[in-house]
């Protein structure tokens, strides 16, 4: 992107995708053809990147406004741990929501399933929102309540209880009604 448009700084933002795969997926025999695939797959987004900003229509510039808000929310540990160090009965969720003008981001330090990603953008006060994982640290998968009466690997390894999907929104919804 930076090449193909002198001047425009691009980021790379991971979203909530702790159950999204992307169409490539190998074993641990299949190193190379990971890599190789992990290029073409950057390269087939970028190209809808640079596609999409050639579209783009230009808008008077105005110094945007920017508010940051942080908490720390606390989620119940998985019971299953309880059982080896039941003086940790939380997990220490730090959150960072920062505004500025009509984009809202949202930090949350683990792999967050898909559809609580979309629940947080859904609550979002501001026009663009987006969930950026994998940030302050990591506390591994957050799968949706649903998710733990399927099972599954993610859910196997999780921490959190699956009531945490409910006291996460409700506290993020919280930490939002501090923005103007």
């Amino acid at each position: 992107m930076e090449k193909q448009f002198p001047g425009v700084g691009a980021i790379y933002l991971q979203g909530a995708a702790g159950d999204i795969n992307p169409r490539y997926v190998g074993g641990l025999d299949s190193n190379v053809d990971n890599i190789e695939n992990t290029w073409a797959l950057g390269e087939e987004i970028g190209g809808e990147v640079a596609r999409v900003y050639r579209r783009l229509l230009p808008e008077p510039w105005a110094k945007p406004s920017v508010q940051i808000e942080s908490a720390e929310i606390l989620l119940p540990r998985q019971y299953r741990e309880l059982l080896t160090d039941f003086t940790a009965t939380s997990v220490k969720v730090p959150t960072t929501v920062v505004r500025i003008g009509d984009l809202m981001w949202t930090t949350f330090p683990g792999e967050m399933f898909n559809n609580i990603g979309k629940q947080v953008k859904a609550g979002s006060p501001a026009i663009y929102a987006h969930v950026m994982g994998y940030t302050n640290g990591y506390i591994g998968y957050f799968p949706e309540q649903k998710a733990y009466a399927e099972g599954g690997y993610e859910v196997a390894v999780t921490h959190l209880d699956p009531a945490s999907e409910r006291i996460y929104l409700r506290s993020l919804a919280e930490l939002m009604k501090r923005f103007r």
